[in-house]
């Protein structure tokens, strides 16, 4: 069996497990079937050159753990649009964070 055959059936197999855990990676990102807790308040501190990017909650075997938010140095031409959990149908997906031009 090849390298890529055995990634693939690899990955089928994590994915037909994972579910079962509530959280699971796909091609979409990571999925999860219930909602995350409202967002903690966090404190954040103004730090010139650098922005600060809030926690969010992550699925971890079905259970849900706060991530806490953290600074990173400013980028010329470009904003950070923060990641989000979106609803898709009975499901949550994790839609990334990063930064964009503009």
């Amino acid at each position: 069996m090849r390298h890529g055959s055995k990634l693939f059936v690899l990955l089928l197999t994590g994915a037909a497990i994972a579910p079962a855990a509530g959280c699971f990676a796909s091609t979409e990102g990571y999925v999860a079937y219930d909602d995350p807790p409202p967002p903690r308040e966090e404190t954040v501190v103004a730090r010139p050159g650098y922005l600060f990017i809030h926690g969010n909650y992550v699925n971890e075997r079905g259970h849900w753990r706060w991530a806490g938010g953290r600074y990173e140095r400013e980028r010329a031409h470009q904003r950070y649009v923060e990641g989000r959990w979106q609803r898709s149908g009975n499901r949550r997906v994790w839609v990334a964070g990063g930064w964009k031009q503009g």
